[in-house]
């Protein structure tokens, strides 16, 4: 396996059930976008949110789908979800900041060899994760302002059925990827710290408090939460883990 910067690419996971979904890697250009939500959202967390121009000044790999429960019980041997009986291809949930920076150590581990140079395994940070989420937009969700754009993309406590779905089931973003709303929250790389002032670039949370980042809605979010906007942050303690927390997975 060639790994070549500005491709995407499909991680070969031998031995992943035919029936599964492949963990593909999708590249993402760097650039420029204003992270947080504008004066005029709906709902805004205006203390938390407050717009800044971030800068993506490296392009990298961001995972086509959450990590599904396939993939994670081929990496790591074993499968934590609450909801196994429903697919594989459903996202692993249930798992801690730990558990899902073990999983992405261990894909270092087993394609070391095949990696760009500089380039790791790991978890977005909150940065990379609401660049890829909006993908270009400026809109509430990634795709539109209204709840009929939010069901296009998400699977929330109105539509689904009281658990989480498998990937790629709902609309993807103009970057092709899916369910960056609903489904399963996602953990992030970083601390969750207040944003800056100013223009960053590369910008990571570097506050001392215990808690990490987490984005996105899940499958138990009312589709009015205003948790499913692009710009809205979640933290939790990085051991917490519940039915409706997942992860995917960045090169960068």
């Amino acid at each position: 396996m060639q790994i070549i910067i500005g491709h995407s690419f499909v991680l070969p996971l031998q031995r992943l059930p035919i029936e599964a979904t492949a963990l593909e890697m999708i590249w993402l250009l760097p650039g420029t976008f204003l992270m947080g939500s504008s004066p005029g959202e709906p709902d805004r967390f205006e203390e938390e949110e407050r717009q800044f121009e971030a800068t993506i000044s490296r392009g990298f790999w961001l995972g086509k789908y959450s990590v599904t429960q396939a993939q994670w019980r081929l990496v790591m041997g074993y499968n934590p979800s609450h909801f196994q009986e429903i697919s594989i291809n459903c996202p692993v949930e249930n798992v801690n900041w730990h558990e899902t920076m073990g999983f992405c150590q261990r894909l270092n581990d087993l394609f070391a060899d095949h990696l760009p140079v500089g380039y790791r395994f790991s978890l977005p940070t909150e940065a990379q994760w609401e660049y890829a989420c909006r993908a270009g937009t400026r809109t509430i969700y990634n795709t539109g302002n209204t709840l009929a754009d939010l069901n296009r993309a998400a699977w929330h406590k109105g539509n689904s059925s009281g658990h989480p779905h498998p990937v790629g089931e709902k609309e993807p973003n103009t970057w092709g990827l899916y369910d960056m709303h609903g489904n399963a929250a996602e953990w992030c790389v970083d601390p969750t710290s207040a944003y800056p002032d100013t223009p960053a670039i590369d910008w990571i949370g570097t506050a001392d408090g215990y808690v990490r980042s987490i984005r996105s809605s899940t499958w138990n979010t009312t589709p009015e939460d205003t948790g499913h906007r692009c710009a809205c942050r979640g933290a939790e303690i990085p051991s917490a883990k519940c039915p409706w927390f997942g992860f995917r997975v960045c090169l960068a």
